[in-house]
């Protein structure tokens, strides 16, 4: 694709995205009678406290990179790793996960563009961060919810998910030991 017709599809895509925001938000506007304050509680805040989490992480994630700490943060996980055959930039990205979904992320896709790691190990890595990693980070919150509204029920429901993401854990080692070969993860 040449110069001018790439410079024309993103005039195009910041003109739709821009047109698209404000028909959102007229719309908004229309469907709660122009109630601006109910706008800013129920959706700006919310949406402004997602995009300070996702810069905060991508920050972390990038701050984990450049001082080189990606060693240091793999170590905590390489036990792990290394039973599933996945690369340190793996651990790092699973250890990452306890703080950050999104960081984690961001690490492994990083490792994949920079021919770190392969496509396979980069997929059983982001399912492995679904599992234990997912589940403490949203524990605090989940368990302050559920616990208090259902009691027993809720301690049920806390015991039931846990399992769920050992066994999820424990699936992603065991396919990582299947399809990947000893020498596919690169160490960072």
């Amino acid at each position: 694709m040449g110069k001018k017709k790439r410079d024309a599809l993103k005039k195009f895509n910041t003109f739709f995205w821009i047109f698209f925001a404000i028909v959102l938000f007229l719309t908004l506007l229309f469907k709660t009678n122009f109630d601006v304050r109910f706008l800013g509680i129920r959706v700006f805040w919310p949406v402004t406290r997602l995009i300070l989490i996702m810069v905060a992480s991508l920050y972390l994630s990038a701050v984990i990179e450049a001082k080189g700490w990606s060693r240091i943060v793999a170590s905590l996980s390489r036990p792990l790793m290394r039973l599933g055959r996945l690369s340190d930039w793996s651990g790092t990205a699973f250890t990452t996960a306890f703080l950050s979904g999104v960081a984690a992320n961001t690490v492994l896709w990083n490792a994949y563009q920079d021919g770190k790691i392969s496509k396979k190990e980069m997929f059983l890595a982001a399912l492995l961060n679904v599992g234990l990693p997912s589940y403490f980070l949203h524990l605090p919150v989940t368990f302050s919810i559920i616990v208090p509204l259902v009691q027993v029920a809720g301690l049920l429901y806390m015991g039931v998910t846990f399992l769920a993401a050992i066994i999820r854990t424990i699936i992603v080692i065991i396919l990582g030991r299947i399809l990947l070969k000893k020498k596919q993860g690169i160490d960072a």
